[in-house]
């Protein structure tokens, strides 16, 4: 964050967490043929929102 180009940086850091009994919400019914799953990310930024967290689905 001491640098130059921070100003004009976004790190996404996404992982493969494709559900299981520890998710805390059930994802979502995408179609007849079952459900769709979620793709957590993190968001690194001087641009990002301190401590936040999007629930949208």
């Amino acid at each position: 964050m001491n640098n130059q180009y921070w100003n004009s940086t976004a790190i996404i850091v996404t992982w493969d967490d494709y559900g299981g009994f520890y998710d805390h919400v059930a994802p979502p019914q995408i179609d007849k043929y079952g459900l769709g799953f979620g793709v957590p990310a993190i968001i690194i930024s001087p641009y990002a929102k301190a401590g936040y967290i999007d629930h949208t689905q």
